[in-house]
């Protein structure tokens, strides 16, 4: 308990006479306090001229308690035990709660850019803490988090909450010098196995065949794998080499004039933004109030964007 006292500044003189009881010499008390021994022994004499009594004396180079310092010590302790129990329970109650966001790719670096003060100023009680992170892992599913993104091939426990907020297209692009690449030919994406290309984990392509059956693509030549998709598009472009990324990142990508889609006949299964969010989290009533802010925001925000990317 003695870690919720107040700063020493703050403390009564009966609250320095209880810390040098308790530690046994001036000196140890005021390391405690990171304080000087002439300042407890101050207050010490301040406490017994407003008693009336004497509450320690010298033993030869101890300080110890008289007996009327021992009779008070033990009548004012639990009190005084009790009042800082007290406090540290309502401190544990006003302290903030902390809860996380994780997000990956453009998009939801964008909406987290533009929904983040509003949030702070509606949840005063709720301190944020939010990352960028290339794919879903299982820390960004512990109490008090969320995962705003694609992770719907990772592996996840059956406990967690998925809710859809974005859908778009999934693109394979080249740079416009791939000497693999044949331009205006329309590929089966098998023909691209072999061909080299940067390999996103925050993609994973899957495609449906004639009966509509879906199938993982199956890569086998992987230039580079990383995690965001901003950077399939610019290592595509530096490793003259085929990258994968969603409609909106190809279309907004500063590298515009260096890359082209490359068609393939197989219908592509969707790019997809999701919060992902484990049920204690959803059972706390602070948390689900953010979670649906924020599930809210993000629709309306998504929502948007997809007008934008169909005009």
């Amino acid at each position: 308990m003695l870690s919720v006292l107040a700063p020493t500044s703050d403390l009564t003189d009966r609250e320095f006479f209880l810390l040098f009881c308790h530690f046994g010499t001036l000196s140890k008390a005021a390391k405690f306090l990171d304080t000087h021994p002439s300042k407890i022994s101050r207050a010490i004499k301040c406490l017994e001229h407003k008693l009336g009594t004497q509450l320690i004396k010298r033993d030869g180079k101890r300080l110890i308690l008289t007996r009327e310092g021992i009779l008070y010590r033990d009548s004012i302790s639990k009190a005084f035990y009790e009042i800082l129990s007290q406090e540290y329970i309502l401190k544990k109650k006003v302290a903030k709660k902390t809860f996380k966001i994780f997000f990956h790719n453009m998009p939801g670096l964008l909406f987290m850019d533009n929904v983040l003060n509003d949030c702070i100023r509606k949840f005063p009680r709720i301190s944020f803490d939010y990352d960028i992170a290339p794919y879903l892992a299982p820390d960004h599913l512990e109490d008090d988090c969320l995962f705003i993104g694609n992770g719907r091939s990772s592996f996840i426990s059956e406990d967690t909450i998925r809710k859809n907020i974005f859908s778009d297209p999934l693109l394979i692009g080249s740079s416009i010098t791939n000497p693999e690449i044949e331009k205006g030919r329309i590929y089966d994406i098998a023909d691209l196995y072999d061909k080299k290309i940067i390999n996103s984990s925050s993609y994973i392509i899957q495609y449906f065949d004639e009966s509509g059956l879906p199938h993982d693509a199956k890569f086998s030549n992987i230039a580079l794998s990383v995690g965001q998709s901003v950077d399939s598009i610019k290592f595509g472009v530096k490793n003259n080499c085929l990258f994968m990324t969603c409609r909106y990142s190809f279309e907004h990508t500063d590298l515009a004039d260096q890359i082209m889609q490359v068609p393939v006949k197989e219908k592509i299964d969707l790019y997809y933004i999701d919060m992902f969010y484990n049920k204690n989290t959803r059972n706390n009533p602070e948390s689900k109030m953010v979670i649906d802010y924020l599930y809210r925001e993000a629709k309306v925000f998504f929502s948007n964007l997809q007008k934008t990317l169909n005009s």
